[in-house]
């Protein structure tokens, strides 16, 4: 019996030790939203873990009540990488950006990095930014 509760005893404190350390790779990352023009609609606020699910398959999303001037949201529990983050003000409250006829955006947007595409919409690794097990701060401005 004792043997048993002694292996049972290195089980336990192995899980513990293991969801501890997964714990503290947790990252939080923040968003500083600047330039929010109108009260209208809802930002909307999605990040992506990778190229290939980029502006298609979000990790993360949220939604927001838009307000003039500034707003943050903040994502948690990330692992520490690389991430691109996407806003727009769906201020018609469609739930989606809408575009010209020329596929040009007709509803503010921003992607971290405060990047911005010449003649199309930035690449993931044009978007993308490190976030560290520390968490991070990033201020992304509405265009």
């Amino acid at each position: 019996m004792n043997r048993f509760l002694k292996t049972c005893s290195t089980i336990a404190t192995t899980l513990v030790t293991t969801l501890a350390c997964n714990l503290s790779l947790a990252a939080d990352l923040t968003v500083n939203i600047e330039n929010i023009k109108s009260s209208d609609g809802n930002l909307m606020v999605a990040i992506y873990d990778s190229a290939a699910n980029f502006l298609k398959n979000p990790l993360q999303a949220a939604k927001m009540t838009a307000q003039p001037g500034n707003d943050t949201v903040q994502f948690k529990d990330l692992p520490a990488g690389e991430y691109a983050v996407v806003v727009y003000h769906d201020a018609n409250g469609n739930g989606q950006l809408d575009k010209n006829a020329f596929g040009m955006p007709l509803e503010d947007y921003g992607f971290s990095n405060n990047t911005i595409g010449k003649t199309a919409r930035p690449s993931f690794d044009a978007a993308k930014m490190g976030v560290l097990a520390a968490g991070t701060r990033i201020v992304l401005k509405m265009q």
